[in-house]
């Protein structure tokens, strides 16, 4: 089941610049430091079994497996490995067995008594710098050998291009949500510190282990925690994928936080053997959504104003798609009331403020005329289309309007102003004969709007 939010709209005010960041960094180690892991690999096998290192290893390993008794390990290791995929899968079981590498390096498999210990100790040493060498190895979380370098690097790390491409993808959709709401560093930190949640929830829960971890998907599934609890009971769109049937739909945030938990529980219980690491999912999604509900709640609530403002939008846009059938169809009186209410809400579109016009100009006496012809004059725009447009209307409302044209001193400036600028001097020597008879101020009405603004 794949449950991927996708709400908010991407521009230049909420350009997610951290998550973009993150995203080139992850591309830019996968394409300068891991291309290569395969050969790198393969090269390190290559020499433990040419050297004959593991056929030194290899009974010592039996024996030990002999002695655990544990179906689980057993299960194949006693092949001749004639196979040359058994004959791998072996080699690197030996070294993803901590309990055994842990008697290895003690001594107590090969001893230092033994014939040819020194021989294999340098044998062993070369080895290990082969395996180590492999970026995804050396970098990689190992739950069973943590350090303090892999709890960071294990995030920037990638098994290969579809690996990459999923988590860059989840991790853009949900940088687009959140980052602008706590900000640039803030969002930086809390991402890594999701990732440390991840790790530390894998170490403590999972049994030690030598697999190297890699992926950004557990501080991923932190935003994701984030995402659910900053939201709240908000309605968000997300996207989701049964198998082969997807759609969208608009449910509050924070059931997606049980949602995606349940789903990671479910893999979990059903894929015990996945390579997916599941539990670091679980945990990233619980370090989240604390860390989101910390803020969220006690240091600094988030401002999702936006969300009323888009809901806004989308309604306007309805509003307007709506009154735009109306017009076609010639239903003006159908239409004025709904552009009205675009107009009172302050809609900025040319298109509404036209419409309005044109619907109320069948009343010329009605405050509806007077108040569209002030909202096409206000057309911040000065390309020739909206002049001519300002010309237009201002021709008509001048001849029209009942009982009279209304200019308020603001308006009066603002058309001398246009009809100056596009060369129309009948135009603009009449208005200016109005302001020079009122005695207006244009450069004061001028500097009166900047200071409004």
């Amino acid at each position: 089941m794949l449950i991927l939010p996708l709400h908010r709209k991407l521009d230049r005010e909420n350009l997610p610049i951290v998550t973009l960041l993150l995203i080139a960094a992850n591309i830019a180690i996968f394409l300068m430091f891991q291309l290569d892991d395969d050969r790198q690999l393969d090269d390190a096998l290559n020499n433990y079994r040419e050297s004959g290192l593991y056929r030194i290893e290899r009974p010592g390993y039996l024996h030990y497996l002999d002695e655990t008794n544990d179906p689980a390990y057993l299960t194949g290791q006693h092949e001749t490995g004639d196979d040359e995929s058994d004959l791998i899968s072996q080699m690197i079981g030996i070294q993803w067995d901590p309990v055994f590498l842990g008697r290895l390096h003690d001594g107590k498999v090969i001893k230092p008594g033994d014939k040819g210990y020194d021989a294999w100790r340098k044998l062993r040493g070369h080895f290990e710098s082969l395996y180590e060498g492999v970026t995804f190895i050396g970098y990689g979380l190992r739950t069973g050998e943590p350090t303090f370098v892999s709890l960071f690097t294990h995030m920037f790390l990638h098994l290969g291009f579809v690996h990459l491409f999923g988590n860059m993808l989840f991790l853009f959709a949900l940088g687009v949500l959140i980052e602008n709401l706590m900000g640039r560093l803030a969002f930086a930190a809390l991402y890594l510190l999701g990732g440390l949640g991840s790790a530390g929830f894998d170490i403590l829960f999972a049994s030690p282990s030598l697999i190297p971890g890699i992926g950004a998907s557990g501080a991923i599934a932190g935003l994701m925690g984030m995402t659910s609890v900053i939201y709240g009971l908000r309605r968000i769109r997300f996207f989701y994928s049964l198998g082969v049937y997807f759609d969208y739909v608009a449910l509050p945030a924070i059931i997606l936080l049980p949602l995606w938990i349940g789903n990671e529980l479910f893999q979990l219980l059903a894929y015990p053997d996945s390579h997916i690491n599941y539990l670091a999912h679980l945990g990233g999604l619980l370090s989240g959504a604390a860390l989101a509900a910390l803020l969220k709640y006690t240091l600094a609530p988030f401002d999702l104003s936006y969300l009323e403002q888009e809901a806004q939008s989308r309604e306007q846009e309805e509003r307007l798609a709506q009154a735009r059938s109306l017009y076609r169809e010639m239903e003006y009186r159908k239409a004025l009331p709904l552009l009205r209410r675009l107009h009172q809400e302050g809609c900025q579109d040319r298109e509404a403020r036209y419409l309005y016009y044109q619907c109320s100009r069948l009343a010329p006496e009605s405050e509806d005329f007077h108040k569209a012809a002030r909202s096409i004059f206000s057309i911040p725009e000065r390309d020739r289309a909206s002049a001519e447009l300002i010309l237009e209307v201002y021709r008509e409302y001048v001849k029209i309007a009942r009982p009279g044209p209304k200019f308020n001193a603001d308006t009066l400036c603002r058309l001398a102003e246009c009809f100056s600028s596009q060369a129309w001097r009948a135009e603009a020597e009449k208005l200016r004969s109005v302001i020079d008879r009122k005695g207006i101020d244009c450069r004061r009405q001028a500097r009166a709007a900047t200071d409004k603004v």
